[in-house]
């Protein structure tokens, strides 16, 4: 039996805004309060195809697998910011009113931006699943081509600031053992070539393009699926590159990241019509290797040490095609720093929403509608990158998508 795949899409983003960029200096939450307005215009286009096919040689049954995608981007933007000896003075906690800093750098044509960075990511991947003892036993075996192609310009000169095409083969092993029907027990390790990250806009060094990184991620498990009630208890590790903005406000990949962890999911239909489901991680994210063993054994930053979610679906008695739902976030805190002395605290949300299924025309219609953040709590959402991502107030969003 054999069968083939492919699909593509695209997509185009424009962000225009002017932001403030806070530079956190004390315990207390002093800081000082730059300006940075930076239009960014991102065109991305992707691709996957594969070709499946099954066959037995004897006792042992082959899903072969062959896949291939590639990512496609462009992207222009421009800054203009304050810097550093004329940025205002206030404070993270205080709450009061700063006046706007002027801009005094202007890096690009803020009208008209040039393009700033080119990247093409292309894969290519086989793999065959053997199957043994009525395919309780399966063991995949796998070898993936990557290739990370990518060019980046400086808003300000034009110049090119970075240039690279780099390319590795990695394997993939898997192993599923089936001891009953309804329990599974898997180990796996990947491999995969990354893009190296980019300076955030409120580096120094904005939109610098760093080199491809190996990561490497192994996992093992138990999956247990009883139809309308099941779960799954994971132990993981992945080890990554580190990138941090430092006091000096420059961006850079400092250490190696090794985040250590336990997942565990559940989900159930307790009544009819009634769905739950909840997730919950613990992550050990430890610093190694960086500069002078100075932070070595530190949290890493960004990486909060717990995870919690409960989500609930409801479909509404005597009104087919209703359906009520909620979800519950909790996020445990997170160093902003690699020294680990700054840091921000667990934060809860709270979103209800409502969703209606129906036909128009013969082509099923839904509608949704999802309020986030019900009780407009104030947060910090995260401190990925070293830099502070303030959570979004209460938000209201409708959608609806048409099955063709």
């Amino acid at each position: 039996m054999r069968s083939k795949h492919l699909s593509a899409g695209g997509k185009y983003t424009r962000e225009n805004g002017v932001y403030a960029s806070n530079y956190v200096y004390g315990a207390n939450g002093d800081a000082r309060i730059g300006r940075l307005y930076s239009p960014l215009d991102q065109e991305t286009l992707s691709a996957v195809t594969g070709l499946r096919g099954e066959l037995a040689t004897g006792p042992v049954s082959h899903r072969i697998n062959l896949a291939a995608n590639g990512i496609w981007q462009e992207k222009r933007n421009a800054f203009e910011n304050t810097a550093a000896g004329s940025r205002g003075f206030g404070n993270l906690y205080e709450g009061q009113p700063v006046a706007e800093p002027p801009a005094t750098s202007v890096s690009g044509d803020i009208h008209d931006p040039d393009t700033t960075a080119k990247v093409q990511n292309r894969s290519l991947a086989v793999s065959d699943t053997l199957g043994v003892l009525d395919d309780r036993v399966l063991l995949t075996l796998g070898v993936r081509r990557q290739s990370i192609g990518a060019d980046a310009w400086s808003a300000a000169s034009g110049a090119r600031t970075s240039n690279y095409q780099e390319s590795i083969t990695t394997p993939a092993y898997g192993l599923v053992i089936k001891p009953t029907e309804y329990l599974s027990l898997y180990a796996n390790r990947v491999e995969s070539l990354q893009q190296g990250p980019t300076a955030p806009a409120a580096a120094l060094n904005n939109g610098e393009m760093f080199a491809p990184y190996r990561s490497k991620q192994t996992e093992v498990g138990a999956k247990l699926d009883w139809g309308t009630f099941g779960g799954s208890l994971s132990l993981f590790r992945i080890e990554q590159p580190q990138g941090v903005l430092g006091g000096d406000g420059y961006y850079r990949v400092d250490a190696e990241q090794r985040n250590r962890g336990v997942e565990l999911s559940l989900f159930g239909e307790p009544l009819d019509g009634l769905r739950l489901l909840s997730g919950a991680t613990w992550t050990k994210a430890e610093l190694s290797g960086t500069t002078g063993g100075r932070d070595d054994g530190n949290q890493a930053v960004g990486v909060p040490k717990f995870q919690f979610n409960l989500g609930a679906d409801w479909d509404v008695p005597g009104l087919p095609g209703v359906s009520l739902n909620g979800l519950l976030l909790r996020t445990g805190g997170q160093f902003v720093d690699s020294a680990n002395d700054y840091s921000i605290p667990a934060w809860t949300r709270v979103d209800l929403g409502a969703r209606y299924r129906t036909k128009m025309d013969g082509r099923g219609v839904t509608f949704n509608a999802m309020l986030e953040n019900v009780a407009d709590e104030n947060y910090w959402a995260s401190a990925n990158g070293g830099y502070l991502t303030q959570g979004a107030p209460r938000t209201l969003k409708v959608s609806a998508t048409v099955d063709f």
